[in-house]
């Protein structure tokens, strides 16, 4: 099963938007169909704004196809987030300030109470069966909570916070020796040890020694991915280097997909079992993926591709792909590109296989998305009212 980024294991995100490729892909890609204009805020209906004329499947083929090649800060500007207005049925945590519980059908939400105020930066997550909140930045460092069944948050034992494990129920940090804590800035060549902490602050496993500037996650089934300035390494839960790449997008149980960091280069599908590799092209899109989101079932790793300053700024935009490792092709989600905050939109994956897309978009403001792998539009839902967000878990 794949589990790059998959919840509860996903990382923090990082500083958003870093694209490092800026020539066009000329990979084949599956385009999936533009949105269709018509009337906004009917429960059923179609949502979206009507651009002056009918968008189909034509200009939606020509959204994915040749549109990307075109994308720059002369392109033509994309129409917004659309999709059938319907009932999602999902709660969901939002890392805003406060933290807050949102049934997203009704609107309706409550905070979470005994965390501090005026944080901008909360990664919320699930912590086994408990959700948890971190602080991610602070004079001292990552800070966590765990939230009770009523939504009031208390300390936990982790006092750094690198990615959390697997299964949710423990933290993977970067420690220094002899206080324990990461605090000061990371210079090459300084030692560190990486440790599995549960949520009572006992080890999962031997700590073992490591470079104190690794970014630590995500943990996958396949093992822990590090990333360090120049490689980045898959390691099994024994320690053995399973891969050492310049950048690994990917893990599995059975397989990793890398890149290089910068270029037009195909991926490379790596098969663990065996050691046998086979390129993958890179989607039609002109910039550099973030990490891989990965369906439960394995089959599908969704990339973020992002432009952070499109026409010069502030406006971004929010490009995201889905690979099919069965098929190894490529699918565009429906409704993308689409202008957004690359810093205020997140994804996650349901196990019932299902994509959730929450976030900040232009001229829609706060929106939810569901899509399932094969369905041709998005069901979505506004949270109108609603503050900025930088993550969210269901």
């Amino acid at each position: 099963m794949l589990a790059a980024c998959t919840s509860p294991g996903a990382s923090p995100p990082d500083p958003p938007g870093s694209p490092s490729g800026t020539a066009a892909r000329a990979a084949a890609g599956t385009p999936s169909p533009g949105p269709t204009a018509g009337g906004a805020g009917r429960s059923g209906g179609t949502w979206g704004d009507t651009w002056g004329g009918t968008w189909g499947d034509t200009q939606g083929d020509t959204w994915g196809g040749t549109w990307s090649g075109a994308w720059g800060d002369t392109g033509p500007e994309p129409p917004p987030l659309g999709g059938d207005e319907r009932d999602l049925g999902l709660t969901l945590l939002l890392g805003s300030d406060p933290p807050r519980f949102v049934d997203v059908d009704t609107g309706r939400g409550r905070a979470v109470t005994g965390l501090p105020r005026g944080v901008r930066d909360w990664y919320v997550w699930r912590a086994g069966d408990r959700f948890a909140v971190t602080r991610l930045t602070s004079e001292t460092g990552p800070r966590t909570y765990l939230l009770d069944r009523r939504g009031r948050a208390s300390r936990s034992p982790w006092r750094d916070f690198g990615a959390p494990s697997l299964d949710g129920r423990g933290v993977w940090q970067l420690e220094r020796p002899g206080d324990g804590s990461q605090e000061g800035v990371a210079r090459a060549g300084d030692r560190c040890v990486l440790r599995e902490v549960d949520a009572r602050g006992r080890d999962r496993r031997p700590p073992r020694p490591a470079r104190c500037d690794l970014r630590v996650g995500p943990d996958t089934e396949a093992g822990l991915i590090t990333t360090g300035p120049d490689e980045a390494t898959l390691t099994d839960r024994s320690g053995r280097v399973l891969v050492r790449q310049p950048r690994i997008v990917a893990a599995t149980r059975d397989h990793a997909l890398t890149s290089d960091v910068a270029g037009d280069a195909p991926y490379v599908l790596w098969d663990l079992r065996t050691g046998a590799r086979e390129t993958v092209p890179r989607p039609a899109t002109p910039y550099e993926p973030g990490e891989g989101v990965v369906s439960p079932d394995g089959r599908w790793v969704l990339l973020e591709h992002g432009h952070p300053s499109w026409r010069g700024g502030p406006a971004q935009l929010l490009d995201l792909w889905a690979l099919d490792l069965r098929e190894r092709r490529w699918t565009r989600l429906p409704s993308m590109p689409v202008v957004a905050s690359l810093k205020h939109t997140d994804h996650r994956w349901l196990p019932d296989g299902r994509l959730v897309i929450a976030g900040d978009f232009e001229r829609v403001d706060r929106a939810v998305a569901v899509w399932r792998p094969g369905e041709p539009r998005l069901a979505v839902r506004r949270l109108p009212g609603q503050e900025r967000f930088t993550s969210f878990v269901v």
